[in-house]
């Protein structure tokens, strides 16, 4: 995902990707993994995700069926 310049610090991406992960629990997901760039670091860290490495963020999903 990428937010042009005029709309970021907006939380257009922190809507979105909070979003997305809603979509993802209601799938039962137990888990969501993703690439982030450096500059993307700290917006999935306030939404949950932690780091596994380089530029490697999941977030394990509670409350789906399978978990």
């Amino acid at each position: 995902m990428v937010t042009d310049r005029e709309f970021r610090q907006r939380g257009c991406a922190s809507v979105a990707v909070s979003r997305l992960l809603e979509w993802f629990r209601e799938a039962d997901a137990l888990t969501v993994s993703l690439t982030a760039s450096p500059a993307a670091e700290s917006l999935y860290r306030r939404l949950g995700f932690s780091a596994e490495g380089p530029k490697a963020f999941s977030i394990r999903l509670e409350g789906g069926s399978r978990g």
